[in-house]
């Protein structure tokens, strides 16, 4: 048996709202060049037919165009999290699930609405049947474990490292060094471990990050060029890492991973709006991208300041 991971991000150029880094991982007993037909037998891309596969892609594509919201939301609530035997029916309870990590950080925001009943907008019935394809899914095609994490950054807590000197690709890479470690608590260090990774931050060379994150370990390089950098660590057991440039459009674990942390993004980008629009209705919701975002922050403004919330906790310096 083996671990196959992907991860992927979700917010890195937005000025409002988190930084979401999330990693999907399945156990099962495919050889790695079998895995995406083992897994395609039970997932589907948006292209294709609609015949039973649950749908994962890269969240732009899943995420556009009509109800693309309500098909985000029941793929990632029918999958994750995984073996609970009642799904969470609060963003709290969800969330501090799969973020577990952050969730403290998160739970501190102004904005932050741990009661919001989930599913947000799809309904219970489409998330009960991409649970019910998941679960007939690990039953049909042989034993398939799956496990999922995010990180999630906010606004304050990204600006607390770019004080400390960190620039916006090593926030990232702190990120990512959080989700390795988390990995490798929850995957323990018996089973050999597949690790592919939306390239970050267009970065090339990887190997003394990887030497920093996991200590005690041999890191040989086996490939670094503009497309993707690719490590192994021969020590028992083996360890490979995979960066690869538009990874999640190629391999269905970084693509799942990509949905989680846009999820996760959206759900916390509609709870910001909606608690500006209740004391400000005629505000505009606003994704956070930076033209628009400034002006979001331009018409808060004046409300911020009686609510005494401090600029950096909303406004992301890069």
């Amino acid at each position: 048996m083996a671990w196959f991971v992907g991860i992927d991000e979700a917010g890195y150029g937005p000025n409002l709202g988190p930084l979401v880094q999330s990693a999907v991982a399945v156990n099962c007993d495919s050889p790695p060049d079998d895995l995406p037909k083992r897994l395609s037998q039970f997932l589907r891309r948006r292209g294709d037919t609609e015949d039973g596969r649950i749908l994962i892609d890269d969240s732009k594509t899943v995420h556009s165009g009509p109800r693309g919201f309500q098909r985000l939301e029941s793929s990632i609530l029918g999958t994750i999290p995984p073996d609970l035997a009642t799904h969470p029916s609060k963003w709290r309870d969800w969330l501090c699930h799969v973020a577990a990590d952050s969730f403290r950080e998160v739970a501190e925001e102004p904005w932050f609405a741990g009661g919001l009943t989930l599913p947000v907008e799809t309904t219970d019935a489409l998330v009960a049947e991409s649970r019910q394809r998941l679960q007939t899914a690990r039953r049909h095609h042989g034993p398939i474990l799956l496990w999922a994490s995010s990180v999630v950054t906010t606004a304050a807590e990204l600006n607390r490292l770019l004080a400390r000197g960190l620039n916006k690709s090593q926030v990232l890479e702190e990120g990512l060094r959080r989700l390795f470690r988390t990995c490798q608590r929850h995957l323990g260090d018996s089973d050999e471990i597949y690790f592919v990774i939306d390239c970050q931050g267009g970065r090339r060379y990887y190997a003394d990050f990887l030497s920093d994150v996991f200590p005690g370990r041999w890191i040989h390089a086996l490939r670094e060029d503009k497309q993707g950098s690719r490590y192994r660590c021969l020590r028992e057991p083996m360890v490979e890492w995979a960066f690869q440039v538009q990874a999640e459009a190629s391999h269905w674990l970084v693509a799942w991973a990509s949905m989680l942390s846009k999820y996760i993004r959206e759900v916390s980008m509609r709870q910001f709006n909606a608690f500006w629009q209740n004391r400000l209705p005629h505000l505009r919701s606003t994704a956070g991208y930076p033209v628009d975002a400034r002006r979001f922050l331009k018409e808060i403004d004046g409300l911020r300041r009686q609510l005494n919330i401090p600029i950096e906790s909303i406004w992301r310096r890069k």
